[in-house]
């Protein structure tokens, strides 16, 4: 039988990262009669690449017809929990008018 020069490790029911910034280098190690053989200490780093979307999302005007104003209510559910200090950011279209009033 001819020596093995690769292999593919498969972990189940892993939580991926909380965000898309990379993680911290993964380590492997191999060894034989208790002998360390090769390492990777670094440049193994997990990485996601897109952010998750919401799970659910409506608006909803206050008064529908056309060239009114109005007031909408946006709803959000996320998919993943936030915390404390996590920010939201809202782009809207520049077809909307928004008109601040104080």
């Amino acid at each position: 039988m001819a020596p093995e020069t690769s292999m593919t490790i498969q972990l189940g029911n892993i939580i991926n990262p909380y965000s898309t910034k990379p993680t911290n280098s993964i380590s492997v190690e191999t060894f034989f009669n208790n002998l360390l053989m090769e390492y990777l200490y670094e440049n193994m780093i997990v990485t996601l690449t897109t952010a998750t979307t919401f799970s659910a999302s409506s608006s909803n005007p206050i008064n529908k017809v056309v060239n009114e104003q109005t007031t909408y209510t946006f709803s959000l559910t996320f998919s993943q929990q936030h915390y404390s200090g996590d920010r939201i950011i809202v782009t809207f279209p520049a077809s909307l008018s928004i008109l601040v009033g104080f």
